[in-house]
C-alpha cells in the first residue's frame, strides 16, 4: 500500500526560533527494498539511507531495514543565499509514483523500468528564499537533488554541503582525482584497491567518483547523475572524518582559469541527482541502472541510425598510422574481413599522406565500414596544441560548419579529446557537441573526459566516454605489472555508470619492453567483459593474423551493446564472470587477478530452458596459448571454467 510506503513522524524539541520540532520524511521504493530519510532540525537539513538485509516483507517495518548511508549533511550556499541552516519546512509536497519503460542503445541492459517513489520538500531559508530537497527511492537504491524554484531568478552556487557517511569497519575502491595536467585529464589514476574506509587521498584534491564501498556486509556506490549544464560535476574531498565523504567543486585551475569554480543558472534549475546504489552482493551493484533511470529520457526523435559495434584502432601502436593512407587502409581492411562496422582514424587525419580523409572514406565505403574520426577539442582550456583538427568544435558556427561537413562525408563519428575539466562551462560544451552532432547524424565518444553521468539515455549518440586508466596506459611497466588486478576493478566500479572506452585486447604494451601481466585469454574476456558502445579493439594486424581460427571466429561475432547483464561471480581486484545476452545468445567472460590457477563451476540457471551449443576459449598450457573446447549444456547444468595465473576465458551458449 502506498501509504505503508511513507511515514513521517515529528519529535517536540525545543530548537529555536527557525524550527519548534524535527521533522522528519521518509520515501521507500516500490518494493520496500530501500528507504530514504530526510530531517530537518535545528534550521539543518541531513539524510540517510537504508536497506533492507532480507527480502522485503509487503509491509514497512523500521525493524527491517538495516543503515548504509548514517546520518549525513545537506545545504548549499549561494554568493546571495545560505540554504545550509536556519531553514524551515514551506511545503512537503505529495508522494510521486512512476514506472515508465524505456530503451538504452549501449549498455548493460536495453530494456529497462524506471519505477520509484519520490517526494519533493520545499524550504525557505531566514530572508524567505526558496529550495527543493528532492527524495527518489529505487529497488536498486536512492538519490537525493536540490530544486531551486523561484523563476528568473539567477543563483551562483559557490558551496554544496553534501556528504556521505559510512560508519564501521570496511573497505573502498576508489581512484584519486587527478591534479591539472594538460596530459592528465581527471578519471585516469588506477584504483586504490579494498584499503580501509576513510583513508585519506595521497592528493590534496581527493576522490574521483564512482566510489565503492564493502561496509557492515552491504555494498556501496556513490556517484553523480543527470548533468544537464546548469551545474558543475563533483568529487570528493581528500578526508573523510568518522566516514564522512563530502563533495569537493572542481578545481580552480581546471580550464587554466577560462571557467569559474563556480556554477550560475537562473531559476528554475536543479542539481545533478547524487546517487547511492547500494545491495548485500556485489551483482547489486555491477548490474545496476540507477544512473541511466535518473537521468532526462532521450532528445533524440529518430535513433535508428544509432549502430554500435566493434571497430579497429590503429593509433595504439603506431601512432602516426593515421596520417598515412597506406598505414591506414590495412585497418579498415580488417575491420571489413571480421564484419566490423567501424574503423577510427585518430589525431592529425586532417594531414594525411599517400591519399586524404576522401580516400579513406571511399576506401571505407567500398568495404562497408564506416569512418570515425578524432578532434581535439580546442579552445582556450586546451593547451594541447597543435594536435588536429584542433579550434572546430568550442564555437557554435564552427562546430555546426564541421558537422554539416563531416554529414556531407558520410562519416559516422567523433572521437573529441582533451575535454578534462568538471567545471559548468565545459559540462556544457559536452552537451552542446552531443546536441548538435545528433542534429547531423554523428556518433560521440569523450576522450580525457569526465565521467559518465547519464547522457547516454538522454543522448544516445553518446557511444562511450574515455574516464579511465585504460590500454593507451601500458607505456608503463608499472601499470602492466597491475593489469590483472586493474581489470578485474573496473566492472564494478567504473564500468557501472557507463560505457567505457578502455581500448581492450591489449595483448603487448606500447614499448616493446613493456609487458602486460595477463594472459591471451584474459586480453580476449577483456572484449566482453568491459562494456562500450563503440568497442575500440586496440590489437594489430599481426595480433588478429595470428589468431587461432577461432579466436578469429569469436571476434567476427562480438557484440557490444546488450540485452541483458548478470554477474556471475567474484569480487573487485580478485576476478569477475560475467555473462551478458543479446537475443538469445549468452556470452560469458571472466578475468582473473589471482597468482594461482584455479576452477570454478558456474551455475546455469539463468539460460532460459532448453539445450545449447556454443564454444569454450580460454589459456593454453604455453604462454600466449589458447585451449578450445566445444559446448553442449543444459539450462539447469553447470559449465566448468580453467582459469590460469591471471587468465580469463571467453564462452558462447546459442540456444539449439
Amino acid at each position: 500500500m502506498l501509504s505503508g510506503t511513507l511515514l513521517r513522524l515529528s519529535l517536540t524539541l525545543s530548537l529555536g526560533a527557525f524550527s519548534a520540532v524535527a521533522q522528519t520524511w521518509q520515501v521507500v521504493s516500490p518494493d520496500q527494498r530501500t528507504r530514504i530519510t530526510l530531517e530537518l532540525a535545528d534550521g539543518r537539513l541531513s539524510y540517510t539511507a537504508d536497506l533492507q538485509r532480507t527480502p522485503p516483507a509487503w509491509q514497512v517495518e523500521a525493524s527491517g531495514f538495516a543503515g548504509v548511508i548514517s546520518e549525513s549533511p545537506l545545504g548549499i550556499k549561494t554568493t546571495s543565499d545560505d540554504f545550509s541552516e536556519r531553514l524551515s519546512l514551506a511545503g512537503d509536497g505529495e508522494l510521486i509514483a512512476r514506472s515508465d519503460r524505456y530503451t538504452m542503445f549501449t549498455g548493460k541492459q536495453s530494456d529497462l523500468d524506471n519505477h520509484y517513489y519520490e517526494r519533493v520538500i520545499t524550504f525557505t531559508n531566514a530572508v524567505g528564499n526558496s529550495i527543493e530537497v528532492h527524495l527518489r527511492a529505487y529497488s536498486e537504491g536512492v538519490a537525493v537533488r536540490y530544486g531551486f524554484p523561484e523563476a528568473g531568478k539567477s543563483l551562483t552556487v559557490v558551496d554544496d554541503l553534501t556528504g556521505f557517511r559510512i560508519e564501521g569497519e570496511g573497505r573502498k575502491w576508489i581512484a584519486p582525482y587527478s591534479e591539472v595536467d594538460q596530459w592528465a585529464p581527471a578519471y585516469e589514476t588506477p584504483y586504490v584497491a579494498g584499503i580501509p574506509i576513510g583513508t585519506a587521498a595521497n592528493t590534496p584534491v581527493g576522490w574521483a567518483f564512482p566510489a565503492l564501498f564493502h561496509a557492515n556486509d552491504f555494498w556501496i556506490l556513490l556517484t553523480e547523475a543527470n548533468l544537464d549544464g546548469s551545474y558543475f560535476a563533483s568529487h570528493l574531498q581528500p578526508t573523510a572524518e568518522g566516514g564522512l565523504y563530502r563533495l569537493r567543486l572542481p578545481e580552480e585551475t581546471e580550464t587554466y582559469g577560462v571557467h569559474p569554480q563556480a556554477s550560475t543558472a537562473v531559476g528554475p534549475f536543479h542539481s545533478p541527482w547524487r546517487v547511492i546504489m547500494m545491495g548485500t552482493d556485489p551483482a547489486d551493484i555491477v548490474e545496476n541502472s540507477l544512473v541511466h533511470h535518473l537521468s532526462a529520457p532521450s532528445r533524440i526523435k529518430d535513433p535508428s541510425w544509432i549502430v554500435p559495434g566493434p571497430s579497429t584502432w590503429s593509433w595504439l601502436f603506431d601512432g602516426s598510422s593515421q596520417t598515412d593512407f597506406d598505414r591506414l587502409a590495412p585497418f579498415i581492411q580488417l575491420a571489413a574481413e571480421l564484419g566490423w562496422p567501424y574503423s577510427m582514424v585518430d589525431a592529425d587525419w586532417h594531414v594525411m599522406t599517400n591519399g586524404d580523409i576522401h580516400d579513406a572514406l571511399d576506401y571505407a565505403a567500398e568495404r562497408g565500414v564506416g569512418l570515425t574520426v578524432w578532434y581535439n577539442s580546442g579552445g582556450p582550456t586546451n593547451l594541447v596544441k597543435p594536435i588536429g583538427p584542433a579550434d572546430r568544435l568550442h564555437h557554435a558556427d564552427l562546430r555546426q560548419k564541421e558537422f554539416a561537413w563531416l554529414q556531407s562525408l558520410g562519416v559516422k563519428g567523433i572521437k573529441v579529446d582533451f575535454m578534462q575539466s568538471d567545471k559548468q562551462g565545459q559540462i556544457q560544451l559536452y552537451i552542446d557537441i552531443l546536441r548538435d552532432a545528433a542534429e547531423h547524424e554523428l556518433l560521440v565518444f569523450f576522450h580525457g573526459s569526465t565521467l559518465p553521468r547519464g547522457w547516454e539515455r538522454t543522448w544516445p549518440n553518446l557511444v562511450s566516454m574515455e574516464s579511465v586508466m585504460g590500454g593507451e596506459q601500458l607505456w608503463s611497466q608499472d601499470f602492466a605489472d597491475n593489469l590483472a588486478a586493474h581489470n578485474t576493478i573496473l566492472p564494478f566500479t567504473r564500468n557501472v555508470v557507463g560505457s567505457m572506452d578502455y581500448t581492450p585486447f591489449t595483448l603487448a604494451g606500447r614499448d616493446p619492453a613493456v609487458i602486460p601481466n595477463t594472459t591471451p585469454g584474459h586480453e580476449l574476456a577483456t572484449v566482453i567483459v568491459f562494456e562500450s558502445g563503440i568497442q575500440h579493439i586496440s590489437g594489430t594486424v599481426a595480433h588478429f593474423e595470428e589468431l587461432p581460427y577461432y579466436a578469429w571466429r569469436f571476434m567476427e561475432g562480438i557484440e557490444v551493446a546488450w540485452d541483458e547483464t548478470r554477474l556471475l561471480a567474484g569480487t573487485p581486484g580478485d576476478f569477475i564472470v560475467l555473462a551478458r545476452r543479446k537475443g538469445e545468445k549468452w556470452f560469458l567472460a571472466g578475468l582473473s587477478a589471482r597468482e594461482e590457477s584455479f576452477t570454478l563451476d558456474l551455475e546455469l540457471g539463468f539460460l532460459n530452458s532448453g539445450f545449447y551449443w556454443g564454444e569454450f576459449i580460454g589459456d593454453g598450457e604455453a604462454p600466449k596459448r589458447f585451449s578450445h573446447r566445444r559446448l553442449e549444456k543444459e539450462a539447469s547444468g553447470t559449465l566448468s571454467v580453467e582459469f590460469a595465473s591471471r587468465g580469463g576465458f571467453v564462452a558462447t551458449l546459442d540456444k539449439r
